[in-house]
């Protein structure tokens, strides 16, 4: 699991992003952490392994400039730099896209034949991902024994969806309709400076709007105070965000089901995270685990999202606490954040 922010806007995207992903990356980051914006044109992005400090403090990633921008920090994992977030498109010498994404493969696990083979076709047809040797844990593997990142390989397929004529929100249904898995992923296009697309199956993404402009999130604790409307982005949909427009519209042919609880359910999930969190501290996947079981029969639920409306409703009463303990990071020598959270 990971934690996306994304803002367009008026202002600078790269230090809204930055107090975004604080608050957020403990919940399930901060192994992995990389920022992109978009200006004149241009792509600019820094990535490495380490939290959001260590990002901060080893790349000019708080300089990058422009108006719109996506962040990322991922969960521990094998790779290096190379495998954070964002991932660029490698057919152009001038990145096209770029592309952070939320999630695992999930109850698709088993097609990973299927989406070794769409990697081995799109790399025959000269689109490039960063392959590394020895690492085959929940990675893609190819025939010459290297393993790609399913997100490099998903950047991949959008653009050649993009390179067929499709629009970039369209683009990503399509990809995501032939190589689904339970996911949210965002997209930036160069020449798309007012606009951010996004396609979601079931791991959590919020849309928030304040004066200046139009945030996506993987949680609304994340989103500045002067946000003053929150929109879930509902599951199996895709579509784009602009400073003063929100366009979603259901996927055709999602691939996999996802199942949402109604009213009574939610209130059982809410008294049940209530009673946890007044008895001690506990992370996201404690809570997680404690509601799954109030979910109907799908291919994949989406507790996080309703986990996270329950925190920004807590927040806004100021009755929660989020509490951070470091723990061993993605290399000896790093470590990373993890939140935990209680009841005042």
């Amino acid at each position: 699991m990971c934690n996306i922010a994304a803002y367009v806007g008026r202002f600078e995207a790269a230090p809204i992003l930055i107090e975004m992903m604080r608050k957020e990356q403990g919940f399930s980051g901060g192994y992995y952490t990389g920022l992109v914006t978009l200006k004149n044109g241009k792509l600019g992005y820094e990535k490495l392994m380490g939290d959001l400090d260590y990002l901060l403090n080893n790349t000019p990633a708080a300089k990058l400039q422009g108006t719109i921008g996506l962040m990322h920090s991922r969960s521990n994992a094998k790779g290096g730099d190379e495998w954070a977030h964002p991932f660029v498109d490698g057919l152009n010498t001038e990145p096209e896209i770029a592309y952070v994404a939320n999630g695992n493969a999930g109850c698709c696990a088993g097609r990973c034949r299927e989406y070794t083979a769409i990697a081995e076709r799109l790399l025959n047809e000269g689109y490039k991902m960063y392959q590394l040797k020895d690492i085959q844990d929940k990675y893609i593997e190819l025939k010459d024994g290297t393993t790609v990142h399913m997100s490099d390989l998903m950047c991949q397929l959008i653009l050649k969806y993009i390179n067929k004529g499709f629009a970039s929100d369209a683009a990503m249904e399509a990809a995501f309709c032939e190589m689904p898995s339970e996911i949210v992923g965002l997209l930036l296009k160069r020449d798309e400076p007012d606009r951010i697309s996004f396609s979601r199956y079931n791991f959590p993404m919020f849309a928030g709007y304040a004066e200046h402009g139009a945030f996506l999130s993987s949680t609304p604790v994340a989103f500045p105070d002067d946000v003053d409307r929150v929109i879930p982005i509902p599951p199996m949909s895709f579509g784009f965000i602009t400073a003063d427009e929100l366009v979603i519209k259901p996927m055709k042919k999602p691939g996999i089901t996802v199942s949402s609880i109604g009213e009574t359910e939610r209130k059982q999930a809410y008294d049940t995270l209530i009673d946890a969190m007044k008895k001690e501290a506990l992370t996201l996947s404690d809570l997680t685990d404690m509601i799954k079981p109030l979910f109907p029969p799908a291919d994949c639920p989406e507790p996080l999202e309703v986990i996270h409306e329950i925190f920004y409703s807590l927040k806004k009463e100021d009755s929660i606490v989020f509490e951070e303990r470091r723990l061993p990071g993605a290399r000896e020598d790093l470590t990373a954040p993890k939140l935990y959270m209680k009841l005042k």
